[in-house]
């Protein structure tokens, strides 16, 4: 199971903290793989990750967290 934790403190990450790890993770992939035209966002073997993000968004915007908090950001020991 995939899922994103929350903050030290039990919060939630704000949605685009979570935009931006998405991406940051889809720019590595685009960079440094050797497969070519790897694609998170489009490619349907990363189905379940773009469907695990989009429900956290989800989450979070219908429960009126969808706002930024600054500099609030994931590293990779916090996606799990």
């Amino acid at each position: 199971m995939t899922y994103v934790k929350s903050e030290k403190d039990g919060a939630d990450y704000s949605v685009n903290s979570i935009r931006a790890s998405l991406a940051a993770i889809n720019q590595f992939l685009q960079e440094k793989s050797r497969i070519k035209n790897i694609d998170i966002y489009n490619d349907s073997y990363f189905k379940a990750i773009k469907e695990v993000v989009d429900g956290k968004i989800i989450y979070l915007s219908k429960n009126e967290k969808g706002e930024t908090k600054g500099a609030d950001s994931l590293d990779a020991n916090k996606i799990t």
